[in-house]
C-alpha cells in the first residue's frame, strides 16, 4: 500500500504523516505481501480505519487526548497503543504471515530502528515538510541507516530543570542559567558535588502522577535538583 492510500475514513496515510508534528517517530509499515485496512485483533484499530500502532501515548488519559486529536484532525484512523514488548512481536507476526495489517507504526528512535527493511520510503513526504523546521541531524537519524527517509519525526519531549538558589553559586563561569549548554550543565553539577560532597543533581521523568522527587529536593537540597 503507497503512503498515499485512503482509507473509509478519508484519511490517508501521508495526510497523517505530514500532520504527525514534531523524538518519537511515525513510520509506514511496507505491505511485505498482502495488506489489510480493516484491522484486527493484532494491528488494533476500528474495522475500515487507518491502523495506527504506538508505543507513545499508552496511558489512558494521554491516549484519550489524543484520540481526540485524531477525530478531530485525522478522523478513521484506528489508535492503537502497545506497550514495547508488544509493539515488536506484533510487527514481526504479520511481516512473517505476509499479512499486514498495520498501516502506520509510531514510537521513539529506538523502537523503529530494528525494522528499517519493513518500512516504507517516506522520502518525497519528507521533502513536502521541508518548511516544518526539522534539524539535518534529525533526517538524518530518520534514515535508520539506508539513503531513504523511513521516519517522520512526530514529537519531541521537553525537559524541565527545578534549581535551588543556593546552586548558582557553582555556575560555571559565563554560563546564562537559562541558556545551559549540556557541557555547562555536566560542569556544574560537578562542582556542586564537589562542593558539597552529597548528590547534587538528581531526575525523573514527570507526568501527572508521576515521582516528584527532583521538585522535593529543589526545596530541600543544597545543590541543583534538576532533570535532563
Amino acid at each position: 500500500m503507497s503512503d498515499g492510500a485512503t482509507v473509509s475514513g478519508g484519511v490517508s496515510r501521508r495526510l497523517l504523516l505530514q500532520s504527525a508534528g514534531g523524538a518519537a517517530a511515525v513510520g509506514a509499515l511496507a505491505s511485505a505481501c498482502s495488506a489489510s485496512t480493516s484491522g484486527g485483533s493484532s494491528g488494533g484499530g476500528t474495522a475500515g480505519a487507518l491502523t495506527f500502532m504506538s508505543t507513545q501515548f499508552t496511558p489512558v488519559e494521554e491516549r484519550q487526548k489524543y484520540e481526540a486529536v485524531l477525530k478531530k484532525y485525522a478522523p478513521g484512523v484506528g489508535f492503537n497503543p502497545v506497550d514495547g514488548a508488544v509493539f515488536p512481536s506484533t510487527i514481526k507476526s504479520q511481516v512473517s504471515a505476509g499479512k499486514v495489517q498495520i498501516n502506520m507504526v509510531g514510537g521513539l528512535h529506538g523502537d523503529l530502528a530494528p525494522f528499517a527493511d519493513q518500512l516504507e520510503d517516506l522520502s518525497s513526504v519528507a521533502q513536502s515538510l521541508s518548511s516544518a523546521g526539522y534539524s539535518k541531524d534529525i533526517l538524518e537519524l530518520a534514515k535508520l541507516g539506508t539513503s531513504a527517509t523511513k521516519y517522520i519525526p512526530w514529537m519531541q519531549a521537553s525537559y524541565v530543570v527545578a534549581v535551588n538558589k543556593k546552586a548558582l553559586q557553582w555556575l560555571p563561569s559565563g554560563a546564562d542559567v537559562n541558556n545551559l549548554t549540556y557541557d555547562q550543565y555536566l560542569q556544574w553539577a560537578k562542582a556542586a558535588k564537589d562542593a558539597t560532597v552529597e548528590r547534587a543533581c538528581s531526575g525523573t521523568p514527570r507526568g501527572q502522577r508521576a515521582c516528584t522527587t527532583a521538585s522535593i529536593r529543589a526545596s530541600c537540597c543544597r545543590a541543583t535538583p534538576g532533570g535532563r
